[in-house]
């Protein structure tokens, strides 16, 4: 319930910060009398860089069979949702999931992935969709690959920028199903 709690109040800060009049930096003026009042925040290319980063970590820990450096990307998540619908919470038990994943049931397996895309809601609250495939798999009872031999999952995380890192809070993952 704690973490529910906490997923609230981001939700709120967030949605606080993007209802403000005062426009947070790097936000382009839109004309009031435009048929479309939206604002758009832009990440610099540093920003940029950081969320590339986060996605080669995530494949080089992978394709090396690092549970450890692949879930510390999971230690500040509020909650963390896997394909299956699992909830988690605690980073000990992210890592575990991540040890068995990478240790036992797709041991050998090479992940490569591209950013599909980012949205920066402010300058330091931001949405990276990841387009992950796992190659090199045994098939398996309960695995349904997209293609022969190819997991594909879609991954939606709200990052955050502290301290001028920026870091995964919120995680969710979706299997993509045969033909799709």
């Amino acid at each position: 319930m704690r973490s529910l709690s906490r997923c609230a109040v981001v939700l709120l800060a967030a949605g606080a910060v993007i209802g403000c009049s005062d426009a947070p930096v790097g936000v382009e003026a839109v004309d009031a009398n435009s048929s479309s009042m939206q604002a758009s925040v832009s990440g610099s290319p540093r920003d940029l860089a950081a969320m590339q980063q986060i996605v080669n970590t995530f494949d080089q820990a992978w394709t090396s069979g690092d549970a450890v450096t692949y879930a510390g990307q999971y230690a500040n998540v509020i909650e963390w949702v896997g394909p299956n619908g699992t909830v988690l919470t605690d980073p000990a038990a992210i890592t575990g999931t991540y040890t068995f994943l990478l240790n036992v049931l797709l041991a050998g397996t090479t992940r490569q992935s591209t950013i599909r895309n980012v949205t920066f809601l402010t300058g330091t609250i931001a949405v990276l969709d990841i387009d992950a495939r796992v190659t090199g798999f045994a098939p398996q009872p309960g695995l349904v690959p997209w293609q022969p031999g190819i997991l594909r999952a879609l991954e939606r995380n709200v990052v955050q920028k502290r301290g001028g890192v920026w870091r995964i809070i919120l995680h969710q993952q979706t299997f993509v199903a045969p033909g799709v």
